[in-house]
């Protein structure tokens, strides 16, 4: 397993692995026609704008494997919504299913905020829909959560909560 930097040749299987998991993930969270819009290509396109960005201090990591290819991925930058205690973002980060709760995201974790540190970000929020079912993922990371709001996907409405720390130096050494 080899944890690094994405490049623009990665772009389609991070748009797989994102789409991937999001069927699985979500899959009675949000409604099933937006889930089945979702395409590979669709994704890539977004991804490869995405690793465009990784110069302006957006940055993305994946997970390989030898024989399975890329099987996660993780996006980290600065935080978003200008919150004025945390200056870091994990923005987002998923895992095939067949490799979660095998410590993967946390070497995720670890390499967004070791990241994050190098720009000058000492601290990370990360948003996650309330009913994803891997809440508890954030709070085994000492994540507190420290802020909610309602975000419409879809044109419904879903409460996203914040899990936040504000010394990431504890992350970095996963």
């Amino acid at each position: 397993m080899n944890i690094r930097k994405a490049t623009y040749l990665d772009a389609y299987a991070i748009a797989r692995v994102n789409v991937d998991t999001w069927r699985t993930t979500y899959h009675g969270i949000l409604p099933d026609a937006y889930i089945d819009k979702l395409t590979y290509l669709n994704r890539e396109k977004f991804f490869l704008d995405l690793l465009k960005k990784q110069e302006d201090n957006t940055f993305i990591y994946v997970v390989e494997c030898d024989n399975d290819g890329i099987i996660g991925f993780a996006v980290g930058g600065p935080e978003r919504s200008m919150n004025p205690v945390y200056s870091g973002e994990l923005h987002t980060i998923y895992i095939q299913r067949n490799f979660q709760g095998k410590g993967i995201g946390t070497l995720l974790v670890g390499a967004i905020t070791r990241q994050l540190y190098e720009k000058g970000l000492s601290s990370m929020l990360v948003w996650v829909l309330s009913e994803n079912p891997f809440l508890s993922f954030y709070e085994s990371l000492n994540g507190s959560r420290v802020d909610s709001k309602t975000i419409k996907i879809n044109g419904e409405n879903h409460l996203v909560i914040a899990y936040g720390w504000k010394n990431i130096k504890d992350l970095i050494r996963i």
